[in-house]
């Protein structure tokens, strides 16, 4: 029976007892307590234990059904809090959530120190929210970009290859990416100018350049493009600057070299590769390999006369071939040394 049915019984079960009463005794009855005197009809008196007992019931009824309301209102939050915690796992986001029901806070601990991978390619819950995050979780894992439904930091796993999906299907905010570099990852900035080499004008890309600290892989991509292209390449100085700007070893001078071999002019490339072989000892054979390509000799010699007998021994090899009349090049020996 519901609160508001009892008040309305209790209320009308005492009326028809006071009545009653009243019908069958109207007299006055007289208590005497301490020094005063109450004289009220019976039917008052009789109603009157009726009355306490009613207030006190309602009391009684109103306290615990309170204590079950705050009760399942704690239940319900921790059922929701649960959820969330099933999301935080899902999408790998460290939150802080208390929980009232020592179970579930237990389950909570399990899932904050685990990581929860989907196998199949959809999940059928009965809660819509958790299949909709899941769906959006596998779409990015495919490679799609997707407005999430749930807020992540930056640098959470999966908004950076959320990120990376939307450079991949969008040029333009792949140039916006390297535009503000600061406000992104090393790896969507890397994936960024990935598609932006690929996609867009040398040109455009040479105008982000000053924006972002290129790693070796990104000058290696930079220079296997430039190399081919026709028009607004490097400049001479611009691309020494580039070179310089990372450590590489003695066989990526000569990748580097063997781009350039054909796209720059004799002199800027033999230019370039004296200066990084005077600063640099790892760029030395490339300097070479370029002198033996544009057969400067004499320059060979004079470079051989400074090294010790173990040193550039595959170049010295060449230099006696060509000395004894055989021709060959080192691509053709495919020897670095």
């Amino acid at each position: 029976m519901g609160l508001k049915k009892y008040i309305v019984a209790s209320i009308i079960f005492i009326a028809v007892i006071a009545g009653y009463v009243f019908s069958i005794a109207q007299t006055q009855y007289e208590i005497k307590l301490f020094e005063s005197t109450f004289s009220l009809p019976v039917a008052v008196w009789v109603s009157i234990p009726l009355v306490v007992l009613f207030i006190a019931s309602v009391l009684h009824m109103i306290f615990y059904g309170l204590k079950n309301y705050i009760s399942d209102m704690s239940v319900n939050k921790d059922e929701e809090n649960i959820l969330k915690s099933l999301k935080n796992s899902l999408v790998q986001k460290d939150e802080t959530i208390k929980f009232k029901n020592p179970i579930l806070k237990d389950m909570h601990e399990l899932l904050s120190s685990a990581t929860v991978n989907l196998k199949k390619d959809s999940l059928s819950t009965n809660n819509k929210e958790l299949n909709e995050l899941a769906q959006q979780l596998i779409d990015i894992k495919n490679g799609k970009y997707v407005n999430l439904s749930v807020k992540l930091p930056s640098n959470n796993t999966w908004m950076i290859k959320n990120t990376i999906n939307k450079i991949n299907e969008q040029v333009e905010f792949a140039l916006d990416v390297l535009k503000r570099p600061n406000n992104y990852s090393q790896e969507e900035v890397e994936a960024a100018f990935t598609k932006v080499i690929d996609e867009k004008s040398m040109t455009s890309v040479k105008k982000v350049l000053p924006n972002i600290k290129l790693t070796k892989a990104m000058l290696q991509e930079l220079f296997k493009r430039d190399s081919v292209q026709e028009e607004f390449s490097l400049s001479k100085e611009e691309l020494l600057k580039q070179i310089k700007s990372v450590e590489f070893d003695k066989n990526e001078y000569l990748d580097i070299a063997k781009l350039y071999k054909s796209s720059l002019t004799p002199d800027e490339i033999i230019e370039i590769f004296e200066v990084l072989s005077n600063e640099k000892e790892e760029a030395l054979s490339a300097y070479v390999y370029v002198l033996f390509e544009f057969e400067m000799i004499d320059k060979i010699r004079d470079i051989f006369a400074s090294t010790a007998d173990d040193e550039l021994t595959a170049f010295k090899a060449l230099l006696d071939l060509k000395d004894a009349g055989k021709n060959y090049t080192l691509d053709a020996i495919c020897y670095y040394n």
